[in-house]
């Protein structure tokens, strides 16, 4: 199954260093960047869900 992940470039609860860290380890085929922080759900929802369906359809 494809893995994608969303970078919050703002986010100070796991810096951007930490995610590109974890994202390493893991194993992603698709990382994505958004100016957000560490919660794009709540501060910028309609982006968040735009930038989901475009990984999906190139999935």
């Amino acid at each position: 199954m494809p893995r994608a992940y969303v970078r919050c470039d703002l986010d100070r609860a796991v810096h951007p260093d930490v995610q590109d860290r974890m994202v390493a380890d893991v194993g992603v085929d698709v990382v994505v960047e958004m100016a957000a922080s560490h919660s794009p759900f709540l501060s910028r929802p309609d982006e968040l869900a735009r930038l989901l369906l475009d990984v999906r359809a190139g999935l």
